[in-house]
């Protein structure tokens, strides 16, 4: 068993397809790694430049900013539709759904 794997390794660094896509996937690695391997000491005087953050994006980004009020009030509206559905929910109607809500508001 032990020659037929030994057998079988030779024959792969014989071929020339292997080291060929052994290069590739080496140069792949590289560039997909390269800005990792740079280390950046921060020197006391510098100043560091504004990275732009997901928070910071445009709606044409995909990101649509919203403020936690505005996230609250989706939310709300998200959890009156669940109550409110009568396959998958609990059925209620609008105003018991509101007074679900502003019973578990802190």
């Amino acid at each position: 068993m032990k020659a037929i794997i030994k057998r079988n390794l030779k024959n792969y660094l014989k071929n020339p397809i292997f080291w060929t896509g052994l290069i590739v996937v080496l140069i792949s690695m590289y560039q997909t790694l390269a800005p990792y391997l740079s280390i950046h000491y921060v020197k006391p005087d510098e100043t560091f430049r504004k990275v732009k953050m997901a928070s910071d994006g445009d709606v044409m980004e995909g990101c649509i900013p919203a403020t936690p009020d505005k996230e609250r009030e989706l939310w709300e509206k998200e959890i009156v539709k669940i109550l409110q559905d009568t396959e998958n929910g609990f059925g209620m109607s609008e105003a018991e759904a509101e007074a679900v809500i502003k019973e578990k508001t802190f």
